[in-house]
């Protein structure tokens, strides 16, 4: 692989503009802000080329990404990305969908299409850059904003090829490399197409989908209730509290917990300068309930992380 960037970004304003330059030129151009964390975290970008296809691997520190209208038509990127997180934790926006991703986790996601990434934590992932008119679908945008997770055949079956692929070294327009590629986007494809399948044949894991993709996309919605939920993704309340039981959980002790790790979230990355804006976009109401209940979920309190 070619190595395009690796730095640390402790005080060094030079580092991050390389950073932003070189993640634009790989990836696509896209407002991208570095987060607090206790080493304020490093960056490292590395790619091949597979007959059109660049696989990249890429460790991004803690903050956010944002590719607007305005990025999208500047630098016309129309290509699918598929990412496999090796370590890490981030969350993928697009509109009202929300995918949070972890280790073993593939995601899609559409370069032409208004996004935004937040990375949590540090992530290592690879990510596959795969042009539009290489996928050989009818519709490519039902390729984009999906999971595949790291338990399914299918994920780890596109996890492991993705990662085996990234070791070969091979001329980028050779006859192989060309070969490569074509198995590479056609196992993508059908890895997706198969899970998708799959879900239809689930109905329990489907609602267990939709209502944790919905209350995600809602939490700072304090008033949301299991029967508001269950309507919203075409459930009864009896099949919604069956769906989170399997988990060993409850829809409300659920998003009660994603609240708390997305409050934990945004002020570890700079995205909230308070504990009370924190509270107040994750949906909590009342700031003593959510410095307790911070607490005890974390084992300190939230001002430690402003601290950071």
């Amino acid at each position: 692989m070619q190595l395009h960037f690796e730095d640390s970004f402790l005080g060094n304003s030079a580092a991050v503009d390389a950073w932003r330059a070189a993640t634009d030129r790989i990836f696509y151009g896209a407002g991208r802000r570095i987060g607090k964390a206790p080493r304020n975290g490093a960056g490292r970008l590395a790619s091949m080329q597979l007959g059109g296809v660049r696989i990249v691997d890429v460790t991004v520190p803690p903050g956010v990404s944002s590719r607007d209208r305005r990025a999208i038509a500047a630098d016309g990127v129309d290509a699918l990305f598929v990412s496999t997180m090796r370590r890490g934790s981030a969350r993928l926006e697009t509109g009202s969908d929300l995918i949070q991703q972890r280790p073993g986790d593939i995601v899609t996601w559409d370069a032409a299409r208004q996004h935004r990434w937040v990375h949590e934590v540090e992530t290592q992932s690879f990510c596959v850059r795969i042009p539009r008119e290489l996928l050989h679908v009818a519709e490519p945008c039902q390729l984009a904003q999906r999971l595949l997770a790291a338990g399914s055949p299918m994920g780890a079956l596109a996890s492991s090829l993705i990662k085996n692929m990234a070791r070969v070294d091979l001329a980028q327009d050779s006859t192989a490399a060309h070969r490569l590629r074509s198995s590479l986007v056609d196992t993508l494809v059908a890895a997706l197409e198969c899970e998708e399948d799959s879900a239809a044949r689930t109905p329990r894991a489907s609602v267990l989908a939709r209502a944790k993709s919905h209350m995600l996309a809602r939490l700072d919605c304090a008033g949301m209730s299991p029967p508001q939920i269950a309507a919203a993704v075409g459930a009864s309340t009896r099949n919604l509290a069956r769906a989170f039981a399997q988990e060993g959980t409850t829809p409300a002790r659920w998003m009660w917990q994603q609240r708390l790790a997305r409050a934990r979230e945004r002020l570890l990355t700079g995205e909230s300068a308070s504990v009370t804006d924190a509270a107040l976009a994750c949906g909590f109401s009342s700031l003593p309930h959510f410095s307790r209940a911070f607490r005890l979920a974390y084992g300190h309190p939230a001002e430690r992380l402003l601290a950071r």
